[in-house]
């Protein structure tokens, strides 16, 4: 009978051992909640124009510009950073509503900054664009001097150089500086 005792006394403390085992390994447990968030990239893109010596944004509702052949526009892209550090390209694209002999390209726009390098289709900025930083991509267009008025088989005046519409269509592309390598 004393066997049974021990062994009874046993069994309980066996029980009773994996009892508070089982509650010191609950009670071991902690919960953390980690907020993890992203950096991101935001890039403005606004056009600008000087007038005297002062740049201020293009209204977009004053209408189209009367131009004349050979004549110099003032026109600004501005890109401004509003978040993290990060690398920018721009790409420009001029279509035209009318076809004429010699079209607006890319070699009438003029005013890159040294910071500016063209690579293929695209103008990469050389350094890391900081945070509230602005930079221009260019500053102007020159109208083709050819675009003087031109005057059909009948002597009468060839509308689309005289009344040609065109688009100059800025891109801009960002990427985070941290982590990346430009080659």
């Amino acid at each position: 009978m004393k066997h049974k005792r021990i062994l009874a006394a046993l069994c309980i403390g066996t029980v009773a051992m994996a009892g508070i085992a089982v509650g010191a390994a609950s009670q071991s447990e902690t919960s953390v909640t980690n907020n993890i968030s992203t950096s991101i990239v935001n890039i403005d893109l606004e056009t600008y124009t000087q007038e005297d010596d002062a740049v201020i944004p293009v209204d977009e509702d004053s209408g189209p510009l009367m131009l004349m052949p050979g004549m110099k526009i003032s026109h600004i892209p501005r890109i401004t950073n509003k978040a993290i550090d990060c690398y920018i390209r721009a790409s420009v694209d001029i279509t035209s509503k009318y076809e004429v002999e010699r079209p607006i390209t890319e070699e009438d726009i003029s005013g890159f900054s040294e910071d500016w390098v063209q690579r293929g289709e695209y103008y990469y900025y050389t350094n890391v664009f900081r945070s509230n930083q602005s930079t221009d991509l260019f500053d102007t267009i020159t109208v083709p001097a050819e675009w003087d008025t031109k005057y059909d088989k009948d002597g009468e005046v060839a509308d689309h150089y005289t009344m040609n519409d065109w688009d100059i269509t800025v891109k801009i592309d960002a990427i985070q500086s941290e982590n990346f390598n430009p080659d």
